[in-house]
């Protein structure tokens, strides 16, 4: 078992653009709303000690370690792709670790690209302690994009039968109101060039209090991601 941190992003250097987007981003209305929520659900975790052992599956360069500072002795990474901050180089579906082992497991943007998503949530539950809490995020409504694979698109109903065999006290959260997700799909499709940059900035600035000021009107359920918590079922 790694014991401690050895490619570290506490400072937040690496991923600034995941964490914190700009406006010109493309992926500026989803990205935003992301980091907003998963900030607040880092600040009020089941348990505040500061000796956590923490899983970051599918790591990336760990965009989101610094919203988790001060709560844990060990950040672990693991990703397919060895050129991340990965501290371990394996599959979410294999995983190189004793049970019962973590107390946090997150894994954003990432089932999407899962080929058995059942057996890594029967993984990230093996591998967590018998309180442990599992934080995770997938594309509801998203463009296919082609890396590494790109399998799956899920609904509120779905993560909560991925994940009720192994987990209990399933919450999931709508990163995006209908507004934010039609503006996000528009924006994805808009041409590069100045004139599509400058409306880009316009939807991406303007589709949070629109969808805000629309908020009581009943509108189909249209989430462009979502963000799971769970607690590790205890038998």
């Amino acid at each position: 078992m790694v014991d401690r941190v050895y490619r570290d992003n506490r400072d937040g250097i690496r991923g600034a653009r995941v964490r914190e987007p700009a406006v010109t981003d493309i992926f500026y209305i989803s990205l935003y709303s992301l980091s907003i929520l998963l900030r607040r659900i880092a600040a009020h975790l089941p348990n505040q000690e500061a000796n956590k052992i923490i899983l970051d599956l599918g790591c990336g360069d760990k965009p989101y370690q610094p919203f988790f500072a001060g709560q844990y002795d060990s950040y672990i990474g693991v990703d397919i792709n060895s050129k991340t901050l990965c501290d371990v180089n394996a599959t979410a579906d294999h995983l190189p670790f004793k049970d019962c082992v973590f107390d946090v497991c997150m894994c954003l943007q990432s089932y999407e690209h899962m080929a058995d998503p059942q057996e890594v949530t029967r993984e990230v539950c093996r591998v967590l302690n018998k309180t442990g809490f599992f934080i995770m995020s997938t594309h509801a409504v998203a463009a296919v994009h082609d890396y590494p694979v790109d399998y799956w698109r899920w609904t509120d109903q779905g993560l909560r039968l991925l994940l009720g065999s192994y987990f209990s006290n399933i919450l999931v959260h709508n990163v995006t109101d209908p507004i934010e997700t039609l503006f996000q799909l528009v924006v994805t499709y808009l041409p590069t060039n100045k004139l599509g940059l400058l409306i880009r900035v316009f939807l991406n600035k303007t589709a949070s209090s629109i969808g805000k000021a629309l908020i009581n009107r009943t509108l189909p359920r249209l989430v462009a991601d979502y963000l799971v918590t769970a607690e590790r079922s205890k038998n």
